[in-house]
């Protein structure tokens, strides 16, 4: 799963669990703050240098 359809995958995490903040950093997993707490999202792997370009350039346009 990658880019959009990933990015909506880790977003529909974060509203289901009321999180403020979706952190995304190469070699950890996605993590989301709730009440002030970082937490790694368990089911979900390390990311990847690849990963994180994918997910990033997925929110972006031609321009940007």
């Amino acid at each position: 799963m990658e880019g959009k359809n990933y990015l909506k995958k880790l977003l529909d995490f974060v509203v289901a669990n009321r999180a403020s903040d979706l952190h995304l950093n190469v070699g950890l997993p996605p993590m989301v703050r709730v009440d002030g707490e970082l937490f790694p999202m368990a089911s979900e792997k390390e990311l990847d240098f690849a990963k994180t370009e994918s997910l990033v350039l997925s929110m972006l346009n031609g321009e940007q």
